[in-house]
Parts: C-alpha cells; sequence; structure tokens
C-alpha cells in the first residue's frame, strides 16, 4: 500500500484557501491554525478576515496575525486606512498588541475617525506602545505647570519608588491598564485633544487610559482639566491615570492644600 506524503506547503494550501469556506466555523478555525504556523503568506487573507460578518471569525484572525508578528505589520498598517470599519478597528488592535512604533503615524490618523470604536481601539493602541521597557522613569523637560496644582517629590523613599517601577514592569500589569513605560511623545497632545473634546465617552475613556498608560507628565494638564468631564466613568479613569503619572515619576500632586496622593 502506498501511502501518500503530505507536504507542509499542501497543508497551509488547504488552510488557506479554508478562509474563504462558506461556513464560518471552517474559517475561524483556519485562522487559528495559520496563526500557529506563523504562515506569512497568509497575511493578506487574514487581514481580509478582520471585516468578516462573524465574530469569531474576527477575533482568531485578530490572534492570528498577532501570532504571525512583523511580517504582518506592513499589511496591518495599509489596512488602517481601509473603507471598512471593522478592519481599521482591528488593524489598530492587532499593532497595538505587536507595540509597533511604525504603527504611530497611522494610529494617530485613526484618532479623527468618523467612527467612534475606530477612534478608541486607535488611542488603545497608542497608550500600548513602549519605546523601551527596561528604561527606568524619567521626567522630559520638567514638571509641566498646572494651575493649582503643585508637584512635589513623592514622599515614598526614592529607592522603594524606583523598586516598584521595576516590579510593575516584570509583572506586565497594573490593575486595568497594560504594561506602561516611555512612549513616542507624539501621541500625547492628540490623545489629551480627544480626552477633552471627543462627544464619545468610550473615546475619551481610551484616551484617558491611554495617557496613563504612557504616563508622559506633559499629560497632566490635559488630564486635570478632564475633572471636569460629565461622564462619571471619564473622571474616575483621569483619576487613575494621574495616579500612575505620580507612581511612575515619584511624585505627589497636591490641589490647593490638599494632596491627592
Amino acid at each position: 500500500l502506498a501511502l501518500k506524503v503530505i507536504q507542509v506547503a499542501d497543508v497551509l494550501d488547504v488552510l488557506r484557501a479554508a478562509l474563504s469556506a462558506e461556513e464560518s466555523v471552517v474559517r475561524a478555525r483556519a485562522a487559528v491554525l495559520l496563526g500557529q504556523s506563523k504562515d506569512v503568506t497568509a497575511v493578506a487573507p487574514l487581514i481580509r478576515l478582520l471585516g468578516d460578518i462573524d465574530g469569531n471569525v474576527r477575533f482568531n484572525a485578530v490572534d492570528a496575525l498577532a501570532q504571525i508578528g512583523q511580517p504582518a505589520v506592513s499589511g496591518l498598517r495599509d489596512a488602517l486606512t481601509h473603507h471598512d470599519p471593522d478592519v481599521r478597528y482591528h488593524a489598530a488592535q492587532v499593532l497595538g498588541r505587536l507595540r509597533e512604533p511604525s504603527a504611530v503615524p497611522g494610529l494617530l490618523a485613526l484618532l479623527q475617525d468618523q467612527m467612534p470604536s475606530v477612534r478608541s481601539a486607535a488611542a488603545a493602541a497608542l497608550g500600548s506602545m513602549t519605546v523601551n521597557q527596561d528604561m527606568p522613569p524619567r521626567l522630559r523637560g520638567g514638571v509641566p505647570a498646572v494651575r493649582g496644582v503643585r508637584c512635589m517629590p513623592h514622599p515614598k523613599d526614592t529607592a522603594e519608588g524606583e523598586a516598584a517601577s521595576r516590579r510593575r514592569a516584570s509583572e506586565g500589569e497594573t490593575g486595568r491598564f497594560p504594561l506602561r513605560g516611555l512612549t513616542d511623545a507624539r501621541a500625547v497632545k492628540p490623545l489629551g485633544k480627544i480626552l477633552l473634546t471627543d462627544k464619545e465617552e468610550i473615546v475619551r475613556v481610551s484616551a484617558a487610559q491611554a495617557l496613563g498608560n504612557i504616563a508622559e507628565l506633559d499629560a497632566m494638564p490635559m488630564l486635570f482639566n478632564a475633572l471636569q468631564d460629565q461622564a462619571p466613568d471619564v473622571r474616575r479613569v483621569v483619576l487613575y491615570a494621574m495616579k500612575l503619572l505620580a507612581e511612575e515619576h515619584q511624585v505627589a500632586f497636591h490641589v490647593g492644600g490638599e494632596g491627592l496622593w
């Protein structure tokens, strides 16, 4: 009995073809397997699936592209301008997960997208970017002036604060917020603008989260102004973002004579 040897390339061909299957469960499973195989030639059809009608298919395509990683970046950057908002939304998600610095200009442009969900995803992705996770916190250009707010060295011992920062970085997460670190400072002002002006609460929440993740002291004036937001969830996230900045830079913020932290 002659046994036919199935080549890996043949299997990948079958899986790529399955991405166009009529049954959504087949498309979803094929996306999972192609992600596990890290098949570079599957990037284009997987990006098309970011706009699939089925949510499970879209979710699996996002995971697959994130697993493929760097080879998918170019196509994902192009997808940020796709006519389908679902594709733009999920492309921003993947690029945020990959922490791809070259995607920053495209993500900044998406902060002006017509769809609130896309603007929110772009803000979240920008907040996920880190330039160098191993670099210690530092002040850039000193502490920005905020009317009514006074900044002083954090009351905790500096060595203790640095140890806490290293511990947070090694853990990868703090509360609801993903890993924080130094990021492209070009994102701070655009994020602050949508935090203060966007009509959609979900976008303002994402912008506040992103500014907390970025942890640049230049964001403090914008966060302080956002404490006047009418939405309780926005104010809550803004306060937590301000706390993250205080912890990251070992400073304490005071309003009037009262210390915030």
